[in-house]
């Protein structure tokens, strides 16, 4: 998901692409070792035991802050802030969505796409999972039957189209290439 977001946006940044991808690669090294260190540290708070059986491990790490009888209390503040990147995630998710909609349409302006987009995300928030329970059902029927026709099949099928359209199509002409 975020490598098609960051391959949509990528052509729409004002810096060169070299320097965007460089940043991109970067991004995704700090964001791996952030990830690593924090489940490191839930680990050696909780013990590998709880670490497993627990939904939310940060969750139960942070409740566990005691800092001199004052620092108490911040998992309202962990909360807020997994909303907040939540939230900017689900924006650029819906900002790509909407730039390869009109991508797809032929429309000059992406922004016109941009209430039909939130509306579908917003019934859809509200149609797939009621609970956590059943959030987390759809997620393993996802990554069961879904995910592999996204990631492995399609990609598959488009590749051998590619190879087939490069060895037996036909060549451009000059006069499409010129255009």
């Amino acid at each position: 998901g975020e490598m098609i977001c960051f391959t949509v946006i990528l052509p729409y940044l004002h810096q060169q692409r070299q320097k965007a991808r460089k940043t991109g690669v970067l991004a995704l090294v700090v964001s791996g070792f952030i990830l690593s260190l924090t489940h490191a540290v839930e680990i050696s708070v909780l013990g590998s035991d709880l670490y497993s059986r627990s939904t939310f491990p940060l969750f139960v790490t942070i409740s566990k802050v005691n800092i001199a009888n004052f620092l108490q209390r911040l998992d309202a503040i962990v909360i807020l802030s997994l909303i907040i990147a939540n939230f900017f995630k689900t924006a650029i998710y819906c900002y790509a969505a909407m730039v390869l909609t009109a991508d797809l349409f032929k429309l000059e302006k992406p922004q016109r796409i941009g209430l039909p987009i939130g509306i579908i995300v917003l019934l859809m928030s509200l149609m797939i999972a009621s609970n956590l329970t059943e959030h987390f059902e759809e997620g393993r029927f996802i990554i069961t039957y879904i995910f592999p026709v996204f990631s492995v099949a399609i990609p598959l099928f488009l590749l051998v189209v590619d190879v087939i359209r490069k060895r037996f199509g036909h060549k451009p002409s000059k006069a499409s290439v010129e255009k």
